[in-house]
């Protein structure tokens, strides 16, 4: 899955409807892009990071640009594009990224 999957769905105007909280969008991300629930400690990462300005999208690219994800990436035969690193200055201040 490449950023400009996961992006389409994370993004989709169903999932946009639901005015998801972060701690709702966190348990999505861990199921859909790891396969599983959250554990406390990364979710409180994740929290932390939210609550201090990271927007969704860069949340979302930490996670396709984790090595949990790499190692599932490989597992199935996926090769991944690079994910750019994370501009907080950018993507926090623009609405389009949040």
């Amino acid at each position: 899955m490449s950023l400009t999957v996961a992006y389409g769905f994370i993004y989709s105007n169903e999932l946009q409807g639901r005015s998801l909280s972060n701690d709702q969008y966190l348990e999505i991300m861990y199921g859909s892009m790891l396969g599983r629930a959250s554990d406390a400690p990364g979710k409180a990462y994740w929290l932390n990071l939210m609550r201090n300005g990271m927007s969704k999208y860069n949340v979302l690219v930490g996670f396709v640009g984790s090595n949990e994800f790499d190692r599932i990436c490989r597992d199935f035969g996926i090769r991944k594009r690079v994910v750019p690193p994370l501009r907080l200055g950018y993507f926090c201040n623009n609405p389009l990224m949040v």
